[in-house]
């Protein structure tokens, strides 16, 4: 039976939810302005084939949280959110109109309104992905001159992956950081190059051009502490690792950690999170010759907890796997049987620096997601195959293309509650995420205020920050989190700080003229709450 456990970030005291299903004008998700305001089912539903993958991490591991559990999505005040990628429940293929109707919110087993509590299903666009790539150079004994590797030529290699990526057309990719990681023995030979990550080429091939200067390569040892190197780039761990050694505390040991997950506007303990701005997902790419050799703290399972400690979730063809999630560490069992899932965990590019004929070490293999080999020692031509693997990587894991978010006003207060997010396909591939939510001590909490919200078309959400024209060019307004309606003309636009003309549904329209411009929308009928919002226009 698999466990998994939804974790709760501690609430914060400060005005709370209150209702709604905000006003008509933004288009809702169907492409329509009607919304039947019914609850969505509770139980499996014939004919029904929507399911989902759930977007958010799952963390677990010793040494780096105290229990396993999903990183939640909660914006302020105590707004509840899940990130998904809606898809057949048969073919696990995107849905092409996925609707919210067809999925299970439950409260203490009773729907969640869509009319009162604003429930709502949006896609988002343009989801902004910031991509931290930690490159490992392996300069132990077995990459030296000595044994045939042309270190130059790899080292030329390696800047030229940098200088691909960064001129690659995929944004994402071309907008990485980088951070470069040489290492031979153990301990202080695990050397950061760099103060952070960075994307300014001159101080990358700065960085990589020292470790060519007079007998720098030798300097971190004979040695190969792989594993080690691993463990210390990926980073948040605290502990002794499997050889039970010195307790360490990799969190602030100067390599800057690898931390995966989504980022907004704010802190929820600073009670100022009210919208996702984007998400960071990691990498690390490898450039090593040989095997694991130096085991002084960490060893391949140290390395394996790492690179899975924080993951997203892939369905598997297994059944009777249960989904429990809670907030406090109970462990419960669900009532309904789901389907197994496989964790995907951070990605490792091993480039192994192999001759002809050679092959890869088969243990740092096992944990890598792609294996390049170099077939040669003196030329070195696999910056392309890494790109590639991560475009791949970033596609399957986040969904870019298929991202839902789902929001809902949490009326609860005080006391214990079950919160559930499921899949009521009748067939095929079903997930449940269900979270028991201690509230005790927090009856206190207020109302949600009225936010104003610009979308776009169906409804769609726009992460805070910018807008892409190459992704929206009509923005609609919307206010959340009240029950009451707000027309056309209840709102006002500026661009650049000129009026802007609504069309006769409320929209306005942009084009190239209005990039670098600042979209502001104004409920003038709102006297309470967050009654602007706005956006930048880039291309």
């Amino acid at each position: 039976m698999s466990m998994y456990r939804f974790y709760l970030t501690a609430l914060m005291a400060g005005v709370l939810a209150a209702c709604g299903s905000g006003d008509p004008v933004a288009q809702s998700s169907s492409g329509s302005d009607d919304d039947d305001g019914g609850d969505t089912p509770t139980t499996a539903v014939e004919g029904n084939t929507s399911s989902f993958y759930p977007l958010q991490f799952f963390v677990e591991g010793d040494g780096y949280v105290d229990e396993a559990a999903f990183d939640s999505i909660w914006f302020n005040p105590v707004i509840r959110g899940y990130v998904i990628a809606p898809v057949n429940s048969v073919s696990l293929e995107p849905l092409e109109a996925p609707d919210i109707a067809d999925y299970s919110v439950t409260i203490n087993e009773e729907p969640v309104s869509v009319e009162e509590q604003g429930l709502m299903m949006q896609k988002i666009i343009g989801l902004p992905v910031a991509l931290f790539t930690t490159i490992i150079i392996d300069t132990s004994g077995s990459t030296t001159a000595a044994v045939g590797v042309n270190q130059t030529a790899l080292i030329d290699e390696v800047k030229d992956f940098i200088a691909s990526a960064q001129a690659s057309s995929d944004e994402t990719i071309s907008n990485q950081l980088f951070y470069i990681i040489a290492y031979a023995n153990g301990g202080s030979g695990v050397e950061g190059l760099l103060p952070g990550f960075t994307s300014n080429a001159a101080d990358l091939n700065s960085a990589l051009d020292a470790l060519l200067a007079g007998d720098a390569w030798e300097d971190r040892g004979s040695g190969s502490a792989t594993y080690e190197a691993i463990v210390k780039a990926v980073g948040s761990y605290s502990g002794s690792g499997s050889s039970e050694a010195t307790a360490v505390d990799l969190s602030s040991d100067g390599i800057p950690d690898l931390r995966d997950g989504y980022v907004f506007n704010g802190t929820y303990i600073g009670g100022d999170a009210t919208q996702l701005t984007g998400i960071a997902v990691s990498n690390i790419v490898l450039v090593s010759s040989g095997e694991n050799t130096v085991q002084e703290t960490f060893q391949k399972a140290d390395a394996e907890a790492a690179l899975n400690w924080q993951s997203l979730l892939q369905f598997v063809e297994a059944e009777g796997t249960d989904i429990v999630n809670t907030s406090n560490g109970e462990e419960e069992e669900a009532a309904q049987e789901q389907s197994s899932v496989e964790a995907s965990g951070m990605p490792l590019w091993y480039v192994a620096v192999t001759g002809s004929g050679e092959e890869p070490d088969s243990s740092i293999a096992e944990m890598a997601s792609s294996t390049f080999a170099t077939n040669s020692k003196a030329e070195f031509n696999f910056a392309a195959d890494v790109i590639n693997a991560q475009i791949s990587s970033l596609n399957n894991r986040i969904k870019p293309d298929n991202q839902y978010l789902v929001r809902y006003n949490l009326f609860e207060r005080d006391g214990t509650h079950d919160l559930l997010f499921s899949s009521v396909a009748e067939e095929g591939y079903t997930y449940a995420l269900t979270t028991e939510l201690d509230l005790t001590g927090f009856g206190g909490y207020g109302q949600a205020q009225p936010v104003v919200e610009i979308t776009g078309p169906k409804n769609s959400y726009l992460p805070e920050g910018n807008v892409s024209l190459e992704n929206v060019s009509t923005l609609y307004p919307a206010t959340r989190w009240t029950v009451a309606t707000y027309e056309s003309a209840d709102y006002s636009w500026t661009v650049g700080g000129n009026p802007r003309s609504a069309n006769a549904d409320g929209s306005i329209t942009i084009s190239s003229g209005d990039i670098g411009q600042a979209v502001v929308l104004t409920n003038d009928s709102l006297s309470s709450g967050t009654t602007t919002a706005s956006l930048t226009v880039v291309q």
